[in-house]
């Protein structure tokens, strides 16, 4: 796929896609939560991307086998919010705690200088977290909430022709992935495959994580296409 070919379509589809991570991680889950993933238009969202990458096909079946069991459960919002818990909140051990601090810092404690840099990033961009401070800003549901909310103004940008927006987004967004989710979902996902029963979001990230790869260079081809056209007036 020449993403540069349909390059509207493509920023839609990031954006969703991202958004459906956020309120994956970024929530205890419910029912509709499921529905999404399982939707149509969830589907072919991926379907977009599977061509560029086997680990997304993979992951991407996985999401859905997943999917396919937890219809089969009694209480799925029930048994869903018990993995949930155990692996992102507790009490007790978080088997995957889900702040990036705790991953890529010798400190091993929340509100570092990680997440202080993340604060400015956010701040940059008129981006107030609802449970700020009270909450750290490096929970994988606030970076991709972030990330989210940048693919959208990106959207934006495209569609009213603002392209000096648009390829600073790019780069923004470009530069976040690189210098956050990239670093830290890898010890996140060893955690995730450690633990007991975390399938869904284990194949939910294995996915997010094969599709950043390919989305860093979607958006570093955007920057630099369109900083040649500028050139070029």
């Amino acid at each position: 796929m020449n993403a540069l070919e349909d390059l509207e379509v493509t920023l839609v589809a990031r954006t969703a896609l991202y958004r459906t991570m956020h309120r994956v991680m970024g929530s205890e889950p419910t029912e509709e939560i499921v529905d999404t993933l399982i939707s149509e238009a969830f589907t072919n969202v991926c379907h977009l991307f599977l061509p560029l990458s086997s680990d997304l096909e993979k992951s991407f079946e996985g999401i859905r086998a997943c999917t396919s069991r937890l219809a089969e459960e009694n209480d799925m919002t029930a048994y869903l919010n018990g993995i949930y818990y155990s692996l992102f909140m507790g009490p007790g051990k978080m088997y995957a705690p889900p702040w990036e601090t705790l991953y890529v810092s010798k400190e091993h404690a929340l509100f570092q200088k990680t997440t202080l840099a993340l604060r400015k990033s956010y701040v940059a961009h008129g981006f107030i977290p609802q449970s700020y401070p009270h909450v750290a800003d490096d929970h994988v549901g606030l970076e991709l909430h972030f990330v989210s909310l940048l693919a959208q103004n990106m959207v934006d940008a495209y569609r009213s022709g603002d392209y000096p927006a648009l390829t600073s987004l790019a780069k923004a967004s470009g530069d976040f992935l690189g210098e956050h989710l990239t670093r830290w979902l890898p010890p996140f996902l060893t955690a995730l495959n450690e633990a007991p029963d975390a399938s869904l979001y284990r194949e939910c990230m294995t996915y997010l994580h094969a599709f950043i790869d390919i989305d860093r260079r979607l958006l570093s081809n955007v920057h630099s296409h369109y900083k040649t056209v500028e050139a070029l007036r």
